[in-house]
C-alpha cells in the first residue's frame, strides 16, 4: 500500500490580474475574457512591453520608428509606430503596446524589425537611431500560458539610418510547450515548432518522439512522450510505480508526469491518485514558461 503524501507545487499568479494560470481543468480563456466583458469591466488583457536603450542617439521631432514582429507562423504583423514625433530617451526608451487591434501578441515570436521614417528638416542631414539594446516581453492574462514571457533581452541591435533605416533582431528560444497565438503550432521540447494536433496525437502513440521523426517530445510539456523513451529522468519514486497501470493509481508526486494519471479511471480524485490530498486529481500544468510539473487539483465546489 503506498503511502500518500501532500506535495506543494507553487503556480504561476497573474499579477495583473490576481488569476492563477490556467491548465486543462480550468475556465476556458474566451468564456472568461467574455464574462468579465459582459459585466463592465475594463481591463487591458494583452500587452507588449518593449524598452530600448540607445547608444547616446535619439530621434529628431519629425521622425517615426515602427516596430513589428515575425510571428510564429512565419508572416510579419502589421507595423506599429512606437515613436512618433521623435519622443525618445537619449537614454532608454520605453513603450507599452496595448491595442486589441494589433495582430503582433504571440509568444512563438521569431524575430522583432524596427524601421525608422525619415521626418523632414530645413537643411538637415538624414537621421539616425543608434539602437544599442532591445527587450521585448508579452503578457497575455488570458492565455493558458499565463504570465509574462521574455522575448528578447540583448544589445548590439544595430543602427537605424537614412541609407539603412531597418534592423532586425532574433527572438529567443520558444519555451517548449508554448502554443503560438496566430497558427495552430506548439514549440516542442527543442523550441522546434510543430503542430499543435500532430504533436498531440505523436505524445501518446507510443514511439519513442527524441527528434528521430521529426519533432522531441521528451520533457515535461508533453508528460516525458507518455514514457515511450523510457523513464524520465525527473523520476523520483520506485520505478514500479512509474506506467504501473490501472492497479498502481496515479502518482502525482514523483517528479515527473505518471502516464497512468492519463487513465480517466485512475486520475478521479478518489484513493487511485496519490501524492494529493484526498478528492484531488493530477495535472501537468505549466508552473513557468516551458516548465511543467504533475500538480493536484481540488474539485470545484
Amino acid at each position: 500500500m503506498k503511502e500518500m503524501s501532500l506535495r506543494l507545487i507553487p503556480l504561476v499568479w497573474l499579477a495583473a490580474s490576481g488569476c492563477v494560470a490556467g491548465g486543462e481543468d480550468d475556465e476556458p480563456a474566451a468564456d472568461l475574457e467574455q464574462e468579465i466583458a459582459a459585466n463592465g469591466f475594463e481591463i487591458v488583457p494583452r500587452y507588449m512591453s518593449l524598452s530600448i536603450a540607445t547608444g547616446g542617439d535619439d530621434l529628431r521631432s519629425s521622425s517615426v520608428a515602427y516596430f513589428s514582429v515575425l510571428r510564429g507562423d512565419g508572416t510579419w504583423s502589421t507595423e506599429y509606430p512606437i515613436i512618433v514625433g521623435g519622443a525618445s530617451a537619449w537614454s532608454t526608451t520605453n513603450v507599452v503596446i496595448s491595442s486589441t487591434a494589433w495582430d503582433g501578441y504571440d509568444f512563438c515570436a521569431r524575430a522583432f524589425q524596427l524601421r525608422l521614417q525619415q521626418g523632414s528638416c530645413f537643411l538637415c542631414t538624414g537621421d539616425n537611431w543608434d539602437v544599442a539594446s532591445l527587450a521585448v516581453s508579452l503578457t497575455d492574462i488570458f492565455d493558458p500560458q499565463g504570465g509574462t514571457h521574455t522575448l528578447i533581452s540583448r544589445g548590439g541591435i544595430g543602427r537605424l539610418t537614412e541609407s539603412g533605416p531597418t534592423v532586425q533582431a532574433t527572438a529567443t528560444a520558444v519555451p517548449p510547450g508554448t502554443r503560438c497565438r496566430n497558427s495552430n503550432l506548439t514549440a516542442d521540447c527543442l523550441g522546434a515548432l510543430v503542430d499543435t494536433a500532430t504533436a498531440a496525437a505523436w505524445e501518446h502513440d507510443s514511439y519513442c518522439d527524441n527528434g528521430a521523426y521529426g519533432m522531441n517530445l521528451v520533457c515535461g510539456a508533453f508528460e516525458h512522450d507518455d514514457g515511450a523513451c523510457g523513464i524520465p529522468s525527473p523520476w523520483s519514486c520506485p520505478i514500479t510505480y512509474y506506467r504501473g497501470g490501472a492497479a498502481d493509481g496515479c502518482d502525482c508526486n514523483c517528479g515527473a508526469w505518471d502516464p497512468d494519471c492519463n487513465d480517466p479511471t485512475v486520475n478521479v480524485g478518489t484513493r487511485t491518485v496519490y501524492g494529493c490530498p484526498a478528492g484531488n486529481t493530477c495535472t501537468n500544468r505549466q508552473i513557468s514558461p516551458g516548465v511543467f510539473a504533475p500538480t493536484c487539483v481540488a474539485p470545484v465546489r
